[in-house]
């Protein structure tokens, strides 16, 4: 059962105006020049007029952002705009745009707390918003935790994974945030924060950032004084940016029973140590599944991250990549390689593999167990290391200590040990 975590100064979107009332289906028909929209399972109903709705057909606008002005029937409407794609698998969503309420109950929450001082630890609390179930859309970032100054951070409560939805708008306000931070959520110098219950959607549109890098839902802590929790937390369907969710910093956190699915660049990307991902589903990126960086574990005090109980699904790059990252630990995980790519990939780092399956997900091709570079070193113990192509490409080292089992061909280095 997941840990529902305490609940401090809550604060309720929908006493600052939000409604909550999205919907969306994902076998719309639409014609290109006709404002007929039809769906067989939307049930449209007379409250759906006036409000905002827009479709999305492999990542790009089908139709435009407008309004409902007419239900024609349970399954048919109009709209003040006509459709640029024809297409009967159209993803299409409606409501209210939420993001002004959802912005005045995160400052109310923010406000409610003074910045913290140094020499009082009581101030660090973080506040949270409990947000009951619903579709909230939003085009802004939400909880906006960046601060000039150490004080308590805003996290959010929500009501369950896929119960508690917030889906971007395509018109989404890059204005809002910046370079390595996230769409719904961003942190510098915040404190005592829980992001539990709530999915973060991206519609399937492929957004265009004017950063480098942009992640859905970016959690940070600067600090170590209390590490940041996201559990039962679904980030899926967005596309043209860097990430699912990013953990960052040298304070650490935990991830723990989320659902990372269908992001591209890496559905979960970790940087920096002390980070701990327990039953975690990672599954059908296009890109890396987990990305490891910069994760410099044994140097310091501490272990940089471990990967516990993880199922991990195919991807079109590595399923789990680390790169200039050592004291990585993977226990009890599936980690499962999409066509022509490794289950695990190690560029410049160390890992150490326990009671683990690296193998190909069904009978793709050209896939590897696990693939090192010259500068990394891999210790597999008790695990089963699978590849269509080869279970090991190592041009490193590979310790192999306990009853493993690897079949397929292997390439470069020989295996030390068993």
């Amino acid at each position: 059962m997941a840990r529902i975590p305490r609940v401090r100064d809550v604060f309720n979107p929908i006493v600052y105006g939000a409604k909550g009332d999205g919907q969306w289906v994902e076998n719309a028909t639409l014609t290109s020049g006709s404002n007929l929209i039809t769906s067989p399972v939307a049930l449209f109903e007379t409250s759906d007029i006036g409000k905002e709705i827009w479709a999305v057909y492999a990542g790009a606008l089908a139709l435009p952002i407008c309004t409902i002005t007419s239900i024609v029937s349970t399954t048919q409407i109009r709209v003040s705009a006509n459709a640029t794609q024809t297409t009967s698998l159209a993803e299409l969503h409606w409501g209210t745009d939420d993001t002004a309420a959802l912005i005045r109950c995160f400052q109310a929450a923010r406000d409610a707390k003074p910045v913290s001082q140094a020499s009082n630890a009581l101030l660090y609390r973080g506040t949270n918003l409990r947000v009951r179930p619903g579709i909230y859309h939003f085009k802004k970032v939400i909880l906006d935790n960046n601060y000039a100054s150490i004080r308590g951070g805003v996290g959010i409560i929500g009501s369950g994974a896929g119960k508690t939805v917030f889906v971007a708008r395509p018109d989404y306000d890059w204005t809002t945030t910046s370079v390595n931070k996230g769409m719904f959520t961003r942190f510098t110098q915040s404190y005592e924060v829980d992001l539990f219950g709530f999915t973060v959607h991206g519609g399937g549109y492929n957004f265009t950032s004017p950063y480098a890098a942009n992640y859905a839902l970016e959690v940070t802590n600067y600090s170590g004084r209390k590490q940041p929790k996201a559990e039962d937390i679904t980030v899926m369907n967005f596309k043209g940016i860097q990430g699912g969710m990013a953990v960052v910093g040298t304070g650490g956190g935990e991830v723990s029973n989320c659902c990372l699915y269908n992001n591209d660049g890496a559905n979960l990307v970790l940087i920096g140590p002390y980070i701990s991902v327990y039953n975690t589903l990672v599954s059908n990126g296009q890109g890396y599944g987990i990305k490891i960086l910069n994760v410099d574990g044994e140097t310091g005090t501490g272990v940089g991250v471990n990967l516990i109980g993880c199922i991990l699904d195919e991807h079109v790059l590595a399923t789990v990549y680390l790169e200039n990252s050592t004291d990585v630990n993977m226990i009890a995980c599936r980690a499962m390689a999409g066509a022509n790519a490794p289950s695990v990939e190690l560029v410049n780092s160390k890992i150490r593999v326990t009671n683990c399956q690296l193998i190909p997900f069904h009978n793709n091709a050209n896939t590897i167990g696990i693939k090192l570079d010259a500068n990394s070193v891999g210790y597999i113990t008790n695990s089963r290391v699978k590849g269509s192509q080869y279970s090991y490409q190592n041009a490193g080292q590979l310790n192999g200590n306990g009853c493993n089992v690897f079949t397929g061909a292997t390439n470069g280095n020989a295996l030390v040990g068993s």
